[in-house]
Formats: structure tokens, C-alpha cells, sequence
């Protein structure tokens, strides 16, 4: 006998932190929501609701404490659930992986102390685009099955596995139609499209959409949400499923074989794995570029975001440093709590940031002024943060045995692997007549520098800029001492042997604009920043700039769309992305060719930036921009910094890198890890890349999420001046009179054969550009002790978080190339630790036994092996606790 359909009906209603409304006005409306979920819940024994976000409990938590007994009592019982218990619903694509995992750490550890819930079905209706390293991200989280709607083929077939770029493969349900698929309410649009389905009857109701639900559904179990945008939870939904299985039992209406129930995620998810279907595995990328015009609106928020996000790892990766040196010495680590109190509170409004319409920028007025209002807040709290912990660590310079009148200034690398660069600190100058320094290690060893005069506009000395040239270890602080001259900076003398080493560079005049020549490639740059020609030196010497055109040109383009997409075409009511179709729509529209005045702004020991200023117009719409162009004189990499300030509305600006790579490969970076894509605008975190060959071209960014390619021209998606006033006020969104500034680099690659991607090390480029090294200094002549962090060997394993828990730390690593790897963590600490295997929310999940640790005279360490793209987290404590 043929088992029953089930129609699993899942009373929720889809959240806004922001959006159309303020936080507030839809806070008050979801909190009474859930107060009448829980009085349905009461009148009915059967019913159920599912709350999706965690934030949305945690307000009702603190705001109705009369209910948090009865809350706790639906959730015991299995009638509450939490959908995917994140702390908001994210977009999946713009914020990091490690931003990611926080959210449902946040989230789900909020939900499991408090309500004793272990949400294991990862929801995610709303969000309108899934990378392929989400399968694992959500497993490793503690996640077993997968809910998304949106980005789907409408006749694709559900459920299926989804196996991602690691090879992790989940089950996952396709949300057919939307998922306000079934909702009641009263005189709304909701009721006018439930009635265009045909028969209005509570009854049919539910057997309409069970017809269009069926033919798409390979399991006899049928997910069918009842709810929609801030729906209100009703007493119609249980007489529609008392009436439908009332119908059902009719025979005359053929649905004798049907039977619908409420029910939860979990409840839905098992009931499919007890069928044990043979399901279709599909491995690809769900991010259709239909959303493309969200990558680049409301910039404001985007760059915020990712700054603060950096801000945080490099705070709490100090912290967990000196608690991981102090705590050599000391067992008592509870003086601490009130510095991640409030790193915790920081990622509480940083996460909140990237709820998906929030970070899209796809919000009104209020809450986009809200917003900035809670950054500041949070920069507020890792400013205090930083202060604290930079005190912390001085100490009095006699201690040292160093010079009590000198400056002392420390800097302190969050990467968990050496990075040898220039770093520069900028001092005030407090006395007359200083011409020059001298700067050492707290040894007294000397450190090449440079000095750098900073003078006020009319000419007044007010401080001096230090350019240290060093090499700084894995995730510890190094400090230095300034002493000041009142004698002229000597020339820096060199051997011949030394003078020998230096390659040659050369920079030259050219007509309005200059040529530069190192060892790794000659370039001409124009009077208008653009660099019309760049041709390498190794192997191959073809041109990599596209004849007639220039990198790092400027494209303005009408955009007659909204936050969310591309152009509205007349006559047409769906907004249609073209994304690039349409590059070249005004003929004076970009800045190649354009006459302009091109100086040296300033030059160093190992660069020279170039200024170039000018205007794009277009009628009433002008975008004056300022280009600096740094020019290294012994890499093959140019860095660029971009400022626009617009005037008008509607339009958009990219920054364009035409190459001769035609037949290439376009890959970008994902949380997480890196896949090839279609040339089209993409969200992709730090880096995009044409391979062809042996010639890769990379570009990387500092939060310009926008990243794409379009016939052999690689862009950058840098500002849009757009609006959504069909929906609700957003007029800040036309950024009238706002001054942006972006920052980004190009490094070109050749070798005779086609090479991995590893051999660049594009995750690294990203992460110099995005993490950068952190410095503080000292005008009372103190100096900072010097502390030492975890180092992981090998050059395709990133640090992607590391923090400290009352209970130990956790430290997150994760394989960037896509090759299995093993390598070697040193733990760089003299007293013992207790090592396990965890998941992204801190529970051990090997069998209790500590991961094997080799000890040496000299270090302790932990032989690990990676799959390719495999995250793996780590909790460590210490051995004699």
C-alpha cells in the first residue's frame, strides 16, 4: 500500500531586521508575533511555530521575562524552533567566511544556553545567492540539511544533495514558488494572490499549493511555510489544516493518499532521510549575477563592514596572543572578560551590519543613518579595546634597560605566517628643531627606516612619518624605539656589495605622463592615471594592456536601476540586470585618453605614487575622482587608490583592466576557498584572477565586493548613485556630495607553463591588503613586552580565526588552494596544551582524546593534514587544568 503524501505546514513569519521600516517599528510588530504564536500554541495542541533569527528571541527574551518559562517549555517539547538559530540572516556572499561562522556562534550559542535548542536545519529562504563552500561552512557549524529558495530553476527537483567545493555534501530542500507561499491575513496583497490560485476555501488553500508543489518534489514529504514578510501568525492556519484533512478523507476528492500536519525543520528533514531516496547531487555555484547592482550600492556600509570586521580580528587575535603568552605564567585568565565582553559586543553590531538587506544597502533612510550609528559604536568599543591592550603590554623603559627619553612603538602581526614589508608610523613632533631619528629594537639592534617630514599647508613642520623596514613574526608584536635628532637625516650609506643587491628602477617623463622600469616590468602611465602599457620582463614579454586602452580606467554609466539591480528598460516591470552589457553608453563616459595633470605625490626607498585628478561628466552628472598610483620599485605589483565624489544621481563607476588574456580562466575568491565563474559581476571577497597559460593576472581588493569580467576586461564595480522610491524613502542613497576612496592592486604573473594557483598566493595578497599590521606608540618612553602566537607552516593555510574563550582558545584554519596538504603547527608556548578537534561553535567533536602534540627541546608542535579548501578548527587549553 502506497505510503501517504505528508504536507509538513510550518507556521513562521520571515523577519526584517531592516528594511522598509526602522528596527524599532519592526521589532514592535515581530515581538507581538511571537506573542501570539505562544497563544496559538496554547489553544492548540498541535500547532507549531519556528522563529528564524536569534536576535529576534534575544529581544523577546529581555523585553517579556513573564514569558521566558513558557518559551522554554514549547522548545523542551519540540513545538518552538529556531530557524538555523544564526543571529541574523547574512547575505552569503559579501561578509567573510570567518564573519560567517561567528554569526551562528553568536547565534547558536545564545539559543542552546538559553533555550537548550541545537538547531541543526540551516534556513535561508531569503537570501538571494549560496557559494559552494556553504555546505561546508553550515556542517561545520553543526548543520545537517540545507533550506534555501530563490536562486533555483523553477522546475528543478527537490530535495537533492548539494556537494561543495571540499567535497562536503548536505541535503538540501528547494523552497518551490517563495516562501510566502501560504499565507492568511486580511484585506492584503497576500489574500488578493492567494485568491488568484483559484479556489478560496481554508480547505483549498492548502490543496492548491500542494498541487503546484508536487510535481517538482521527489519525496512523498512536502515542506509547505506558512508565512510571509512580517506575517502575522492566525487562527485560519489550523482551521486550514483541520479542513484540508477533512477534504482529504472525502474520497471524491482524490487526496485520500494526503495528509497535512504542522510540523518543524526538523521534523520535515527526518521524516525525507527516513525515505531513503537515491537523490541527485549537483556541485556548482547558486549565485545567479542577477543581484550584480547590489554590490556596489550603498557603499558606505559595505566598506564599513569589512573595516570593522578587520578591526575585530586584529583586536581579539591580539588578545588571544597575550593571553596565550600570560597564561604560561599565570592560570587566571577571568580578568580578561571585560575586554571580550566587548568584542563580543562588537561582532553583536558588526554581524547585525550584514544582515542581507542591510548589507546590500537595500534599506530606507532611517536605518541606513541607524547603521552608521551602531558602526561608530562599534569602533567606539575596539578603540577602547586597543587602548587597553597596548597598556598592557608597556612597561616602564628602565625595566627594558633602554633610553627613558626615547619613543617607544611596537607593531604586531595578526597573520599567522612572517611578513616582511615596509610598515609607517606617523609621530608628532612635540619640541623645535628635530631634523631626523634613529630608530632600534628594544636590543638596541639598528632597523632600517626612512624618515618622512609632514608639514601643515603653510609650511609648518608638525610631525614625521617612519617607514620601518622589517620582518614580522607569526602573530606576535616587535618592539622599537625612536630617538629623536636635531641633526639632518644622513644619507643611508651602503657597501658596493649592498648598492649591488638593489635592482635598478627608473621613472622618466613621457610626454603629460611618465614611463617606470624595474627589474619585473616596464610601464607608461598617462596624464590620467591610466596605465596604457605594462610589459613584463620574465619569459614572456607580450603586452598585458589591451591596445587603446588603460588599467585602472574609470567608466561612468547611467543606472536607471535600484539598490538591487542593474537598468530598468521602458515598458519592462521586473528591474533586468544587464550588467555589463552596456559598457560603453557614453562616449566621453571614461577617463582613458583624457588630458590631466600627473605628479609625483611622493616617493620611498621602495615606491613612488603618482597623483592624478580630474572629472567624469555626463550632463548634470560629474564624479570628480583622485588617482594615486603606487608604483613598486622592486615588485611586479601596482597598488591604486581611488577617491570619488559625485554630483547628479543616477549613474554608476568601475574601475576597468582591459587585458590580451582572451581565451582565460576567471576564478575569484569565496569564503573560505576560490572557484572559477562565469565573466560576469560576481560578489567575491579579496581577489579575482584571469588565468591563461602561464599568465595570470590578479587583482585584489579591500572590501569592493563587486568584482567581474567582461570580454577579457577585468572591473571593479567602485560606487553607484541609485535609489529605491517605489519602496520607501532612500534618498541618502544618491550619496550626493560623498567622498569615497577604494584600494586596490594588480599583479601580473608569467612562468613557461601553466602553474597553480598557489604559486601566486592570491589569499595572502588579499589578506596584506585587508588585514594590515597593527601598531601603537608610546610617548612616555615605555616599551611593549614582547608576546608570540600560534605560527602555522605552509603556504596555503590561512589563519582565519583566532580568539579567546573562558574555557581555552579557538583557532581556525582553513586549506586555500584546493590541494590536500599536511604541514606543521607550532604552538610557540612553553607550557603544555590540551589540543581537540572542534566545529566552528566550539564543541569538541573527536572522541575526547587530545590531538597528538610533538615536543621538542624548543617548541611544542601538531602535524595536520588538509583536504583541499577543508576548514578545521581547533579549541586548545591549557594541560594543567
Amino acid at each position: 500500500m502506497k505510503e501517504k503524501d505528508i504536507v509538513h505546514v510550518i507556521p513562521f513569519f520571515h523577519y526584517d531586521t531592516v528594511y522598509l521600516k526602522s528596527y524599532e517599528t519592526y521589532l514592535e510588530t515581530a515581538l507581538n508575533h511571537i506573542l501570539e504564536a505562544l497563544r496559538l500554541m496554547n489553544e492548540d495542541s498541535n500547532y507549531t511555530f519556528m522563529v528564524e533569527q536569534a536576535i529576534l528571541l534575544e529581544e523577546f527574551w529581555e523585553r517579556f521575562p513573564e514569558k521566558r518559562e513558557e518559551l522554554k517549555r514549547f522548545a523542551s517539547s519540540g513545538r518552538l524552533e529556531v530557524g538555523s538559530g544564526m543571529y541574523c540572516m547574512p547575505d552569503l556572499n559579501l561578509p567573510s567566511g570567518e564573519a560567517l561562522i561567528r554569526n551562528m556562534e553568536i547565534g547558536k550559542r545564545w539559543v542552546k544556553e538559553t533555550l537548550g535548542l541545537e538547531p541543526n536545519v540551516f534556513w535561508v529562504p531569503d537570501c538571494f545567492g549560496h557559494h559552494p563552500q556553504m555546505p561546508q561552512i553550515a556542517a561545520h557549524t553543526g548543520y545537517t540539511s540545507y533550506i534555501l529558495g530563490r536562486v533555483m530553476e523553477p522546475d528543478m527537483m527537490t530535495p537533492f544533495y548539494w556537494r561543495g567545493a571540499d567535497g562536503t555534501s548536505m541535503l538540501c530542500e528547494r523552497i518551490h514558488g517563495n516562501y510566502d507561499i501560504l499565507v492568511f491575513g486580511k484585506n492584503g496583497r497576500w489574500d488578493r494572490e492567494i485568491q488568484s490560485w483559484g479556489d478560496d476555501a481554508l480547505s483549498g488553500r492548502i490543496r492548491s499549493r500542494y498541487s503546484f508543489l508536487k510535481p517538482v518534489h521527489l519525496s512523498r514529504n512536502i515542506l509547505l511555510p506558512n508565512g510571509g514578510d512580517m506575517a502575522k501568525p492566525v487562527r485560519l492556519s489550523i482551521e486550514a489544516v483541520e479542513a484540508f484533512n477533512q477534504s482529504a478523507a472525502d474520497s471524491k476528492t482524490g487526496l485520500s493518499g494526503v495528509e497535512a500536519r504542522f510540523s518543524t525543520l526538523a521534523e520535515f528533514v527526518e521524516s525525507v532521510r527516513e525515505e531513503a531516496l537515491e537523490l541527485n547531487t549537483i556541485e556548482q555555484d547558486l549565485n545567479p549575477p542577477r543581484m550584480a547592482g547590489a554590490n556596489s550600492s550603498r557603499m558606505r556600509l559595505k566598506q564599513a563592514n569589512g573595516r570593522l570586521s578587520s578591526l575585530l580580528q586584529q583586536m581579539e587575535r591580539l588578545l588571544a596572543v597575550i593571553e596565550w603568552q600570560e597564561d604560561s605564567e599565570r592560570m587566571d585568565r577571568s580578568r580578561w572578560t571585560v575586554l571580550r565582553d566587548r568584542l563580543d559586543r562588537a561582532w553583536k553590531l558588526v554581524t547585525f551590519g550584514q544582515f542581507h538587506d542591510i548589507i546590500w544597502g537595500t534599506i530606507l533612510d532611517e536605518g541606513y543613518l541607524d547603521m552608521l550609528r551602531r558602526y561608530r559604536e562599534a569602533e567606539e568599543l575596539l578603540q577602547r579595546v586597543g587602548r587597553e591592550l597596548s597598556a598592557e603590554l608597556s612597561q616602564p623603559a628602565a625595566q627594558a634597560g633602554n633610553d627613558a627619553g626615547a619613543i617607544g612603538f611596537t607593531v604586531f602581526n595578526p597573520s599567522a605566517y612572517d611578513r616582511s614589508e615596509d610598515y609607517a608610523t606617523l609621530f608628532q613632533l612635540t619640541e623645535p628643531g628635530i631634523r631626523g631619528a634613529s630608530v632600534t629594537r628594544v636590543d638596541g639592534t639598528p632597523v632600517p627606516f626612512e624618515y618622512e617630514e609632514i608639514r601643515s599647508e603653510d609650511g609648518g613642520l608638525t610631525g614625521a612619518r617612519i617607514i620601518i623596514r622589517d620582518c614580522f613574526p607569526a602573530l606576535s608584536t616587535v618592539s622599537y624605539q625612536l630617538r629623536w635628532s636635531k641633526e639632518v637625516q644622513p644619507e643611508r650609506e651602503l657597501s658596493l656589495e649592498q648598492a649591488a643587491a638593489i635592482p635598478l628602477w627608473s621613472l622618466q617623463a613621457s610626454g603629460d605622463g611618465f614611463v617606470f622600469e624595474n627589474a619585473h616590468y616596464r610601464c607608461e602611465i598617462q596624464s590620467s592615471g591610466c596605465l596604457s602599457s605594462y610589459v613584463s620582463k620574465s619569459g614572456d614579454t607580450r603586452e598585458w594592456v589591451a591596445e587603446g586602452q588603460g588599467w585602472n580606467d574609470l567608466l561612468l554609466l547611467r543606472d536607471t536601476g535600484d539598490l538591487y539591480n542593474y537598468y530598468v528598460y521602458p515598458g519592462d516591470k521586473e528591474v533586468i540586470d544587464s550588467t555589463v552589457d552596456a559598457w560603453r553608453v557614453y562616449s566621453a563616459g571614461n577617463t582613458f585618453g583624457n588630458s590631466g595633470a600627473l605628479s609625483v605625490e611622493n616617493e620611498t626607498d621602495s615606491t613612488i605614487t603618482l597623483l592624478a585628478r580630474g572629472e567624469l561628466n555626463w550632463w548634470r552628472v560629474g564624479v570628480a575622482y583622485e588617482k594615486r598610483i603606487t608604483l613598486h620599485k622592486h615588485e611586479a605589483r601596482v597598488s591604486f587608490a581611488t577617491s570619488l565624489t559625485g554630483h547628479g544621481i543616477q549613474y554608476r563607476v568601475v574601475a576597468l583592466f582591459p587585458t590580451t588574456l582572451a581565451d582565460s580562466t576567471f576564478m575569484q575568491e569565496i569564503p573560505f576557498g576560490h572557484i572559477k565563474r562565469p565573466k560576469k559581476e560576481f560578489a567575491a571577497q579579496q581577489w579575482s584572477m584571469l588565468q591563461e597559460g602561464g599568465k595570470s593576472l590578479l587583482l585584489v581588493n579591500r572590501d569592493i565586493p563587486g568584482n567581474g569580467c567582461h570580454e577579457g576586461t577585468m572591473f571593479l564595480a567602485l560606487t553607484r548613485s541609485v535609489t529605491m522610491d517605489y519602496k520607501c524613502v532612500s534618498e541618502t542613497s544618491y550619496e550626493k556630495g560623498e567622498r569615497f576612496e577604494y584600494h586596490y592592486e594588480i599583479m601580473p604573473h608569467f612562468s613557461s607553463a601553466a602553474q597553480p594557483v598557489e604559486e601566486l598566493q592570491p589569499w595572502r595578497a588579499g589578506d596584506r591588503l585587508n588585514l594590515p599590521l597593527v601598531s601603537w606608540i608610546d610617548g612616555e618612553g615605555r616599551v611593549s613586552r614582547q608576546v608570540q602566537g600560534p605560527r602555522m607552516d605552509g603556504e596555503s593555510i590561512q589563519l582565519a580565526g583566532f580568539y579567546s574563550r573562558p574555557e581555552g582558545w579557538m583557532l581556525r584554519f582553513y586549506e586555500a588552494s584546493g590541494s590536500p596538504k599536511r604541514e606543521s603547527l607550532r604552538l610557540n608556548r612553553s607550557q603544555p596544551v590540551h589540543v581537540q578537534e572542534s566545529n566552528g561553535i566550539g564543541d569538541t567533536i573527536s572522541t575526547g582524546q587530545a590531538l597528538p602534540i610533538t615536543e621538542t627541546a624548543s617548541r611544542q608542535s601538531l602535524e595536520m593534514e588538509y583536504g583541499g579548501f577543508q576548514i578545521r578548527t581547533l579549541l586548545l587549553a591549557d594541560a594543567r587544568q
